[in-house]
């Protein structure tokens, strides 16, 4: 079987950097990114390997060793939280499947600088977070968000919505993935009350 694999280019072992690889089509797939990042991927894979020879395997742990994976709450970075730091929260805003125009960027910027740190963080659930807010400011700021067309409140349909690009920005979907997400939540959200994600 081994021969089968290497006679295709492909391989039945991997090093440990290259058994984890993961990269998105890059702009071989997709005309929002700018770079070839599967190619990029394997270039840091080989300079990786050549540089880097772990003298044993990663030690696995049992299962039963391991502390419990706290529930997943796909919304509980959406709205205002307490920070560490007192007296300051952040606020989690909540983007309608990731999307944002360019005023509501530029919205989002002056609210940072104006209210925070001027420190926003996106979310792997395409949403983001401005850190560094006041407490005072909080009324404020929900008000400087609702003039641009966002809130820090969702659904728990919404606060955990992701939709890939669609066929607006990948030559390879077929649908317009994002305008169907946002149909869905606006019927799920009509017809029934979740109370969490």
């Amino acid at each position: 079987m081994q021969a089968a694999l290497a006679e295709i280019g492909l391989a039945a072992e991997a090093s440990a950097v290259r058994a984890g690889l993961v990269a998105c089509t890059g702009n071989t797939g997709c005309k929002f990114s700018a770079t070839d990042t599967k190619r990029h991927a394997v270039a840091i894979a080989d300079h990786l390997d050549a540089k880097l020879k772990l003298e044993a395997p990663l030690t696995r742990f049992a299962v039963a060793e391991c502390e419990p994976r706290p529930a997943l709450d796909r919304g509980a970075h959406i709205g205002f939280h307490a920070q560490k730091q007192p007296g300051r929260i952040y606020c989690g805003v909540a983007l309608p499947v990731g999307r944002l125009t360019v005023p509501q960027m530029r919205g989002i910027a002056a609210i940072a600088e104006r209210y925070g740190s001027g420190t926003i963080r996106l979310t792997v659930w395409q949403n983001l977070i401005v850190s560094d807010i006041a407490v005072s400011d909080r009324a404020a700021v929900q008000a400087a968000l609702a003039e641009i067309g966002l809130a820090a409140e969702a659904s728990a349909v919404r606060a955990g919505l992701v939709a890939c690009t669609g066929n607006t920005g990948c030559k390879f979907s077929a649908t317009d993935t994002k305008r169907h997400a946002v149909a869905i939540a606006d019927h799920l959200d009509a017809k029934l009350k979740l109370e969490a994600p």
